[in-house]
């Protein structure tokens, strides 16, 4: 039930798809007696829009959130591994940056090992795990098989986290184990 709830209100909560939602219903509202207030709807959707896409106040706004975290610090010494969360496939197909680092992070510490975790987001389970996906991919990318751990049944962030763990269990969270 909570995944069903995350799929449908996380694209009502992705600001860009609720403003764009906004504008919608400002012109469905031009044809009615609401034309003033549908225009007005309209016209501010598309100026936030266009302030926040194509503007720098987007990665303003986003900068705290990727610097919460402080870089890695070689000299704490090595990984022992590399989790690498699901998400690099979707409606559009595949976004692969995230798999493409692990082979330099490998080369870089030859003893860590590379656990993915990503099964399907899809709302009716389609079989297509991408965790599959993952391991054809690295597979090519000439990664031992025996330095992948894959878990395959996480369908959001929140079960990519807590894969295998109890929900109530601390995960590692500092990107390596």
């Amino acid at each position: 039930m909570f995944f069903f709830l995350s799929k449908l209100l996380g694209f009502f909560a992705t600001p860009s798809n609720l403003v764009i939602l906004i504008g919608i219903v400002g012109l469905v509202l031009l044809p009615t007696r609401f034309t003033r207030a549908g225009r007005w709807v309209a016209y501010v959707s598309l100026i936030v829009i266009a302030l926040f896409g194509l503007s720098p106040i987007g990665n303003a706004l986003i900068t705290p959130l990727e610097d919460r975290f402080p870089p890695w610090d070689a000299a704490r010494g090595a990984p022992d591994g590399i989790i690498v969360l699901g998400g690099t496939i979707d409606a559009w197909g595949p976004r692969n940056e995230r798999l493409l680092v692990v082979p330099e992070l490998l080369r870089r510490y030859p003893n860590a090992r590379v656990l993915f975790s990503g099964g399907s987001g899809a709302l009716i389970d389609d079989g297509n795990a991408e965790a599959k996906f993952a391991a054809r991919l690295l597979d090519s990318l000439g990664i031992a098989r025996s330095r992948i751990t894959l878990e395959d049944r996480a369908r959001n962030t929140v079960e990519n986290v807590f894969s295998g763990h109890s929900p109530s269990r601390r995960p590692v969270t500092a990107g390596c184990w």
